[in-house]
């Protein structure tokens, strides 16, 4: 799903920004431990062998020991023009 939410890092946060950003939450079951799991999905060598929609990428600035700051391009898709995006990606466990 996608929600609009204001800034939330913390004391990293602007305060004086008032603005929502589009934030998109996915999830999955996946039948491996939860180490490989997230060993793989952060391992830059393996992001298009399960994103089709990906046709370069690039991280762009480590925030923290779990959050960066990434550039993506997508592929132009019939009449829809190659797309840029820069994204925050931050991971935390559940508890």
């Amino acid at each position: 799903f996608i929600k609009w939410m204001k800034d939330s890092r913390g004391d990293n946060a602007n305060l004086n920004d008032e603005k929502e950003y589009p934030c998109l939450k996915c999830f999955s079951t996946v039948n491996a431990p939860l180490e490989h799991v997230c060993a793989y999905l952060s391992d830059k060598r393996y992001y298009l062998e399960y994103n089709d929609l990906l046709v370069n990428q690039r991280e762009l600035e480590d925030i923290s020991t779990n959050s960066k700051i990434c550039w993506a391009q997508s592929p132009q898709i019939l009449f829809i023009k190659s797309r840029d995006f820069v994204t925050y990606c931050q991971y935390r466990w559940k508890r």
